[in-house]
Formats: structure tokens, C-alpha cells, sequence
């Protein structure tokens, strides 16, 4: 008779939310479209990813600003209604869904996370990166690529451990067949695949696209939780833009 299952560590297969927990931390992988470099169940995650909203008005602006969404995990699964306050600002619940979301704004690099689970509140502190830390701009960087010298094609900022890169190829004004997407070290500078490199004509627009996270874990000394401590997932996404000319 099988008395029961499961690491000592994370409690019983099928108790614990452990289901729940393995898909929260495999959400991590979707949204940085490839996989990270630590696997652990987590009991929540914050994904705070960069975008900018343009302003209009007498004086248009276009405006840094990131779109937060948290998940709570309990013991019963997912908690559709999390307890998530963010830089003291609350997180607000979707409807039918079970992540909490908000737009926000950071003034500096200070991240203070309010994560509340039917036995405990606990607060996580973090450092966030600013969008030039993380090489980000508000349009597309416009990068001259000479088809004899072939040089790779910088990018600024904070390297993450890897990149997830998509690239499309413009020849007179539509998209060629030469679209591609891959996932590759984050060593400051992209290269393109050489059958992009090869193909490509003077005077052809190729745009790269470089999706870069940041992704670390907080474990917390939650003794009550019946399994050991909980693993808070702290996830910082943006996406770069590069507008690349083919020239001789």
C-alpha cells in the first residue's frame, strides 16, 4: 500500500498546492520564453514587465512605466483573489483569472513586496533594474550593419543570463521567409545567424527583437506553512528593439 509521496521538503505530491506551485514556477519560463536556470516550486511570483505608454496632450511625452502582475499560491492551489501589495500599492485581482495586476511606475530601484498567505504576511525587499540599466529606449535603435565587415550588433545595459531573440527580414517592403527566433547568451552584442547574414541584400531592414529578464528567488522562514520555507520568484522583463539597415 503506497502510504504517500513526494519531497519531505515540499510535503505530499498532491497536498500543498505542489501542483499549483510547479506551474507557477514553469509561468516563470513562459514569460521569459525559455527556460531558467532553477526549477524550484515557487509559493508566489511578481513579474514586473517594461513597457512605455505615450502621453498626449499639449506637451506629448512617452512615459517608462511596467505592467506588475502577481500569484499567490496556498495551500488549496492558486489563490484567485492574492493578497499582493507592491511598493505599498496594492495589486488588483482579474476578474477570472488568478493573477493580480497593476500599471506602476518606479521612481527609483527600491521594490518592497507584501505577500499575505492565510498564515503569514511577510515582506520581500529587492533592488530593480532602471530601463538604462537594462539598455531599453523608447523606439527602435537604428543600427547601420555593413554586409562585408559582418560586426556584431551591440546592446546596452545589464546582461541577463540569456537572451530569447526573434528577428524578421524586410525585402522591398515585406517580410522574406528568413524569419527566425533563438535563444543565446547575453554577451552584450547579437550576432546574426548566418543564413540571415548571408541572405540579406543592401539595403534590406532587419528587426531584432531581444526579449531580456532578470529573474532571482527570495526564500522566506515561513515554519507554519507545513512543508518549510516559501520561495518568492521576482521576475523583471523588457523587450529591445533593434532597426537594422544593410548596408555594403
Amino acid at each position: 500500500m503506497l502510504a504517500g509521496c513526494g519531497s519531505s521538503t515540499l510535503g505530499p505530491l498532491i497536498t500543498n498546492g505542489l501542483d499549483a506551485r510547479r506551474d507557477l514556477q514553469r509561468y516563470v519560463d513562459q514569460r521569459r520564453r525559455h527556460g531558467t536556470p532553477d526549477t524550484q516550486p515557487l509559493d508566489a511570483l511578481v513579474d514586473i514587465d517594461a513597457t512605455y505608454r505615450r502621453m498626449f496632450g499639449a506637451t506629448a511625452t512617452t512615459q517608462f512605466v511596467s505592467n506588475v502582475e502577481g500569484w499567490i499560491v496556498t495551500a488549496e492551489g492558486m489563490d484567485r483573489n492574492p493578497m499582493l501589495l507592491v511598493n505599498e500599492e496594492p495589486l488588483v485581482a482579474l476578474a477570472g483569472d488568478d493573477a493580480a495586476a497593476r500599471f506602476m511606475i518606479f521612481p527609483n530601484k527600491q521594490l518592497a513586496v507584501s505577500v499575505t498567505w492565510p498564515d503569514t504576511t511577510m515582506i520581500i525587499t529587492d533592488s530593480i533594474l532602471t530601463e538604462a540599466e537594462m539598455g531599453v529606449d523608447t523606439a527602435a535603435v537604428v543600427v547601420d550593419w555593413s554586409k562585408a565587415a559582418r560586426a556584431p550588433i551591440p546592446i546596452g545595459g545589464t546582461r541577463a543570463d540569456s537572451l530569447y531573440v526573434s528577428i524578421a527580414v524586410f525585402t522591398d517592403g515585406s517580410f522574406s521567409v528568413l524569419d527566425t527566433s533563438f535563444v543565446c547568451a547575453d554577451t552584450g552584442s547579437i550576432t546574426l545567424p548566418t543564413r540571415i547574414a548571408d541572405s540579406a541584400r543592401v539595403g534590406d531592414q532587419i528587426l531584432v527583437y531581444i526579449n531580456r529578464s532578470y529573474y532571482r528567488m527570495h526564500h522566506l522562514n515561513t515554519p507554519r506553512s507545513g512543508y518549510g520555507n516559501r520561495i518568492v520568484g521576482i521576475l523583471q522583463r523588457c523587450r529591445l528593439a533593434n532597426r537594422v539597415y544593410i548596408v555594403p
